[in-house]
């Protein structure tokens, strides 16, 4: 992280601390003067880089509370700085603080306008830290980090007047409903802290009147006012109010307690009087979401180290995102490797098992992988075995119409498909189905050996018939008689007194009935 500076501006100059955790710690002074502000830039230029955190404690302070238009967005940013234009012209140093809608009318909402109305108290030491290219975080007034300081010290007050001691002075900060509303910077008194009671008194008296005359607060009404004091000083300055105060002033003085402040700041005091510096700084250096009026020009820096600061914290996390990833992959390959390995010793446990089992049986005649193929070739040719029933039932049907025509034999096989007779087998039979066979040897009757060319023509006609009820292939293999052109038509049955005998074979596609 880089070092944080705390600078604290007042009019007798600018203050130094660096701050460590909570512990602030002052390491130099500069005076209100062109020496003073060379000096620092010196010394800017052997600090190194940092954060700067600016914090004025002066007197020169404008406050006013205006009712606006509820806008948003650009909008609201436009009134917003044509409003402090109007009231603060010339002051760079200016900002708004919304104190909320109002519950009647239209509801607008209401702003007090704040801002250093002298601007040369503040312009010297920026520049220097302009030209020093520093990243300013942000610029603080007191009044500003008076929320905080009201929720510590007066929660429960609807109003009221806080005092802060400090060797700037005394400052007064008035409050309605936890929200600042006014605030004024007297002069410091001589002597110590605790005899600044009457001094006190003054100034409360004058605050009094004043918010008497702006009509914030009724004439009359009590006004409770506390008084940051240490343990040290606070019986002896509220002996001195007690003793000047008069009932017509209508001022409650109370103590509150700066040790008990600092404690619940988690600030550790270094003096037992009541400068209460050391909690405004406390306050300031905690003071990220309060507003600041510091302009966009002079918090260039820091945005370019908020932008830096981002894209460091990115890559951090993209690189821790990146090696969690790896580690998590890592392990998983790990589990995986493991697993793997657990697996190849139990397929190796099991492979062992096994062959001791095989070891156990008789031996066998031929070995498992012919036995496994022959079983392979039994199961494939069990899948493919066709029913011959419905060739026989065609062969059937067309002897019943030839009673003339005898049946000597019948040859039945099984064949895989050819080329040629996948052409021409039938669109519904699979490419891969099996094709049967049925060779029939049959004859005609001894009185058809008496004319060749009428046995010839039956035979034929049997074939067409067989051929329409099968939708199947008949080749007719050997004719009852010799048909050559050369011979003349005869047989053999005319020699021996035999029927005329013929074959044919009928090719089907495979399958069951």
């Amino acid at each position: 992280m880089p070092t944080r500076y705390l600078h604290f501006i007042n009019h007798d100059g600018l203050h130094c601390h660096i701050v460590h955790q909570r512990d602030v710690q002052h390491v130099h002074s500069f005076a209100v003067g062109e020496e003073g502000v060379v000096a620092f830039e010196l010394w800017l230029r052997h600090a190194g880089n940092g954060l700067h955190t600016l914090l004025a404690d002066v007197a020169d302070e404008g406050f006013h509370l205006e009712s606006v238009p509820r806008v948003m967005g650009p909008d609201r940013r436009a009134l917003i700085a044509r409003k402090l234009a109007q009231h603060f012209f010339g002051s760079p140093y200016s900002t708004a603080l919304s104190l909320g809608r109002e519950k009647t009318g239209r509801h607008d909402e209401r702003l007090l306008f704040t801002a250093v109305t002298r601007p040369a108290l503040i312009e010297p030491w920026l520049g220097a830290l302009r030209r020093a290219e520093a990243a300013v975080a942000a610029l603080y007034t007191v009044p500003l980090l008076t929320e905080k300081l009201v929720k510590q010290i007066c929660p429960d007050s609807p109003r009221g007047l806080i005092l802060l001691l400090s060797d700037s002075g005394i400052r007064q900060i008035y409050f309605e409903h936890g929200r600042l509303r006014f605030s004024r910077l007297a002069q410091a008194p001589e002597g110590a802290f605790s005899r600044w009671g009457l001094d006190c008194l003054r100034e409360a008296q004058k605050t009094y009147q004043y918010l008497n005359a702006q009509r914030w607060l009724p004439r009359g009404t009590p006004l409770p006012v506390r008084v940051l004091l240490s343990a040290q000083d606070a019986p002896i300055l509220l002996e001195d109010l007690a003793t000047s105060t008069q009932a017509a002033d209508s001022l409650v003085f109370q103590a509150a307690s700066l040790e008990t402040l600092a404690a619940q700041l988690g600030v550790s005091l270094q003096h037992a009087h009541s400068d209460s510096r050391d909690v405004i700084m406390q306050l300031a250096l905690h003071g990220n979401s309060t507003v600041q009026l510091a302009p966009a020009g002079e918090r260039r820096f820091y945005r370019i180290w908020q932008a830096r600061f981002a894209i460091l914290v990115a890559g951090l996390v993209v690189l821790v995102a990146s090696s969690v990833l790896s580690l998590k992959w890592a392990l998983e390959a790990r589990t995986e490797q493991i697993e793997a390995d657990s697996q190849r010793s139990q397929a190796r446990l099991q492979e062992s098992l096994y062959q001791r089992l095989l070891s156990t049986l008789p031996q066998m005649p031929t070995s498992l992988d012919a036995l496994r193929s022959t079983v392979d070739g039994i199961d494939q040719l069990s899948a493919r075995v066709t029913d011959p029933r419905l060739a026989l039932q065609y062969l059937s049907k067309a002897l019943d119409a030839f009673p003339d025509i005898t049946l000597d034999g019948v040859e039945w096989q099984e064949t895989d498909w050819s080329e040629e007779s996948r052409t021409v087998s039938p669109a519904s039979v699979p490419a891969d189905a099996p094709r049967q066979s049925l060779t029939v040897n049959a004859s005609l009757d001894i009185a058809s050996a008496t004319d060749p060319r009428a046995a010839i023509l039956r035979v034929q006609a049997f074939a067409n018939v067989l051929r329409e009820q099968s939708k199947g292939d008949v080749v007719l293999i050997q004719q009852p008689f010799d048909s050559e052109s050369t011979k003349t038509l005869r047989s053999e049955a005319q020699n021996v007194g035999k029927r005329p005998a013929f074959r044919l074979q009928l090719s089907l596609p495979g399958g069951k009935p």
